[in-house]
């Protein structure tokens, strides 16, 4: 989950315009672009357990570089959580295959986290 100290190291606070976070659905390359700045981000996974733990937040925006759709879709099937975790980078590749292979969940700050598997 976000707090004052880790937010200071969030990528999106280079950006001037926040509402760059908050692209029409339609606008591929505004949506690209926000997921652009997400990527590397070292509290991506923080953003996106956020994002995911609020039913409004998670309706809108690009959080830890995730759409509301992608999003929509992890709480739909869990299965899929891990894959969309490493394809927006919120967690790397080889930390998804492992978790996968072992059956662990993502770890999490939250014990009401949406992330178990």
């Amino acid at each position: 989950m976000l707090n004052p100290q880790n937010q200071e190291l969030a990528s999106c606070n280079v950006v001037s315009n926040p509402d760059i976070f908050f692209p029409d659905d339609s606008d591929r390359e505004a949506i690209a672009l926000a997921k652009k700045i997400c990527e590397g981000c070292p509290i991506a996974f923080d953003c996106l357990e956020t994002a995911m733990a609020d039913s409004d937040l998670r309706k809108w925006g690009i959080w830890g570089g995730t759409t509301p759709e992608e999003r929509k879709t992890m709480m739909r099937n869990p299965r899929t959580r891990l894959r969309i975790l490493a394809e927006t980078k919120a967690i790397s590749n080889d930390v998804a295959l492992s978790m996968r292979k072992v059956g662990k969940t993502v770890r999490s700050y939250n014990n009401n986290s949406p992330f178990a598997l």
